[in-house]
Parts: structure tokens; C-alpha cells; sequence
């Protein structure tokens, strides 16, 4: 993202619709291959990780279910940050805060509702999918509606422009795993030994942190 909010901002600036349309257009085939190599994982990788964690048998089936909801939900959200890239690159921070309060919101809802009806954990991976299908349809229709002057197309997209993009944003990528390796191999080290009565304990706690920061760093955004 990030050097896709440097370059969209660059040529913007210097009213360079060839460049513009090539930065835009590659991203989306970058992150859509990933959002799609990320889907495929999670339908084959399901039944290995619902053994590693030795899942009860009772829990099996909606475990592994729940890892293809939740790597659909990632792989959706790949193609749809790019949108919101450009909306925050062509400064339309307003569009873009209003995209994820609304999200915040809906999936809220949804997540109350589903647990309410007692869905469970299933329920919630469903809430947050319906969410995150809901975000990248927003940033689009914003995308479409205040950034006129650039265009998607794959046939746009360049090698070069891949190899530019990568070694840009390869420093940021760095830290962003740091970042989620930090916050979330406690998860997997407990995930792996502790049972899921006490996982969910745990991870009510952990969320309440994880939403903290989230409102921190929106502050200082």
C-alpha cells in the first residue's frame, strides 16, 4: 500500500495518466493473484491446520470451514485495499474514514445479530465476510465516483512496474509482518496448546487490545 499511495500521488500531482493507469492497474492484478493464491491456501490447508491444532472431532468440520470462510474474507480484502489506496493517495480522506466507520459499524451488527440467533463462531466468520464484501464494494463505488481521472485495466498492468512497486514497498512489508508476528504468534503458540474453551477467554481479552490500538492509531491518522 505504501508504494502504491507514493506513486498514485506522484504522477496525480503531475497529471501523468499513463503512469497513474499503470501503477493502478498492475496493483490490482498483484493483489488480486494474491487475494486468490491466499483463497486457495486456506481450502488446502483446512484439514492440515484443523489437525495441527487437534481440533475435537465434534469441532472439525466447522473449524475447517471456519479457515475457508476467514482465507476468502483475506482474499477479498487484497483487490479491495487497492481502492482504498487510491481514495487516501488522491487525498479523499473523508470518503475513505466514511468507508470504515461504515464497515465498523456492519459488521458490528452483524456480529451481535449472528450471536443473538446462536450462530457461534461460524456465524461471526460469516458476519465478518458479508463485512469485508461490504468494505470493498464501498471503496469502489467511491473509487468510481471521486477519481475519475484513473482507470483499471490488466492490460495496463507492467512487468517494470511490479519490479517498481515491490522493491518500494519491500522495507514497509517487512515491518507489517513484524508487526502481525508480534500480535499474533501468542495466538498461534496458545491456539496450539490450550483448549478452546480457554482460547475464547483469551481472545476476548486480546481483541479488546488489538481494538485499543486501532483507535489510537485512528487518532493519530
Amino acid at each position: 500500500d505504501s508504494a502504491l499511495l507514493r506513486y498514485v500521488a506522484s504522477y496525480t500531482e503531475q497529471g501523468n495518466k499513463k503512469g497513474l493507469d499503470e501503477t493502478i492497474s498492475t496493483a490490482m492484478a498483484m493483489f488480486s493473484c494474491t487475494g486468490l493464491f491466499v483463497i486457495i491456501a486456506s481450502f488446502v490447508f483446512a484439514v492440515p491446520l484443523t489437525n495441527f491444532f487437534e481440533v475435537e472431532p465434534e469441532h472439525f468440520d466447522n473449524f475447517k470451514r471456519l479457515i475457508w470462510i476467514l482465507g476468502i474474507s483475506i482474499g477479498l480484502s487484497f483487490p479491495g485495499n487497492v481502492f482504498a489506496a487510491i481514495l487516501k493517495a488522491r487525498e479523499k480522506y473523508i470518503a475513505s474514514n466514511i468507508a470504515v466507520t461504515g464497515t465498523a459499524i456492519v459488521r458490528a451488527f452483524l456480529i451481535v445479530f449472528v450471536l443473538v440467533q446462536g450462530w457461534g463462531l461460524l456465524g461471526v466468520a460469516y458476519a465478518t465476510l458479508i463485512a469485508t464484501i461490504f468494505r470493498v464494494v464501498i471503496n469502489f463505488l467511491l473509487y468510481r465516483n471521486l477519481t475519475a481521472k484513473s482507470q483499471i485495466n490488466f492490460r495496463h498492468a507492467r512487468w517494470n512496474v511490479l519490479y517498481t512497486l515491490l522493491i518500494y514497498g519491500a522495507t514497509t512489508s517487512v515491518i507489517i509482518i513484524a508487526d502481525i508476528l508480534r500480535f499474533n504468534l501468542d495466538s498461534f503458540v496458545i491456539g496450539k496448546w490450550v483448549g478452546m474453551v480457554e482460547v475464547g477467554v483469551y481472545g476476548i481479552a486480546a481483541l479488546l487490545i488489538r481494538y485499543m490500538l486501532r483507535l489510537v492509531a485512528a487518532v493519530m491518522g
